[in-house]
């Protein structure tokens, strides 16, 4: 028996050929999925920023349009009053004044109540 003598392979070499992995596919079209979310995210924050300004901006026009409402303004004297003129009430409503009134309140009832079921028989004799 002779030894192993190990001898050149008669097969032809193996050609290497460029592999196309499916996650190089995958990063791909994750990259480009990315930069669209980049782009709406960018949109959508520059929407938002505008509306908060727009909305900023109105709230400060509202602020100085209801300040210019609130100064207070003097009215013109009447012409009559600077002249010495009496001054005549127009428009004036000739009505009845109005009568105060005392409120009927639940308590005086009750009071009249008490009194008159607590009283004892003696006071009634006594008053009539």
């Amino acid at each position: 028996v002779q030894p192993f003598q190990p001898h050149k392979s008669t097969k032809p070499l193996t050609e290497l050929h460029d592999i196309q992995l499916h996650t190089d596919e995958r990063h791909e079209s994750r990259e480009e999925y990315e930069a669209q979310a980049r782009k709406r995210r960018a949109e959508a924050e520059a929407k938002a920023r505008a509306e908060a300004e727009a909305k900023a901006e109105a709230e400060r026009r509202e602020i100085a349009e209801m300040r210019k409402r609130m100064v207070v303004k003097a009215r013109p004297v009447p012409a009559a009053v600077l002249l010495g003129q009496p001054v005549v009430a127009k428009n004036l409503i000739k009505k009845a004044l109005t009568v105060a009134k005392s409120p009927k309140f639940a308590t005086t009832m009750r009071l009249l109540a008490r009194r008159t079921h607590a009283a004892p028989p003696s006071a009634e004799a006594s008053s009539s």
